[in-house]
């Protein structure tokens, strides 16, 4: 039978020591937070993930935009590694009718004097394409996927870390009781 088993089973018999218990309670809630709570974390956080996504996006719109150069591609940082998509420099009238420029990244192919879609933050600076539903949807189960594995490995973690700290502790008890009893029982040998 197995011992842990044996333990939990046996918690009022008067041979289990408090440290078996302990340990099987810590034991106990570990495996509920691997197995109920790194689950919850996980959806919990792709949750927040996903609106944080969407709330990015809701917060950029659209803006037409000419490009006041060709587009050129940045500088390779390392021959093995894809390479940049091109940038250039465009400008747009601002919500308020100031005209305003910048570098943002555009399609290969354009010339100077092409009209372009930029997207802009609430400051009216340039940002990114708003991701989509789907792409939030699907980033979103990536991080949460990621963050049930963390917990679950923190779990497990953790419970190895007790293990090893409560035998540790038995051990040292074991020294103790024996280092009181052991000269009792080996006393000199008498004819």
């Amino acid at each position: 039978m197995n011992g842990r088993v044996t333990v939990w089973r046996s918690r009022h018999n008067p041979l289990v020591r408090g440290s078996d218990l302990a340990e099987a309670w810590v034991a106990l809630a570990l495996g509920a937070l691997a197995f109920a709570g790194a689950p919850a974390a996980g959806v919990a956080s792709a949750a927040a993930f996903e609106d944080s996504l969407l709330d990015q996006g809701q917060e950029r719109h659209a803006a037409s935009a000419v490009l006041l150069e060709s587009p050129k591609r940045p500088p390779a940082v390392h021959p093995e590694l894809p390479e940049a998509p091109p940038q250039a420099v465009v400008r747009w009238i601002a919500s308020d009718g100031t005209p305003r420029s910048g570098r943002v990244v555009v399609a290969a192919g354009l010339t100077a004097g092409s009209t372009v879609t930029v997207w802009l933050d609430a400051l009216g600076r340039p940002s990114g394409t708003p991701v989509t539903r789907a792409d939030a949807a699907a980033q979103s189960r990536v991080v949460g996927a990621a963050v049930a594995c963390g917990v679950a490995m923190l779990a497990i973690s953790l419970r190895r870390v007790a293990r090893a700290a409560f035998a540790y502790h038995r051990a040292l008890c074991w020294e103790r009781e024996w280092a009181r009893v052991g000269p009792l029982w080996s006393g000199p040998l008498t004819p």
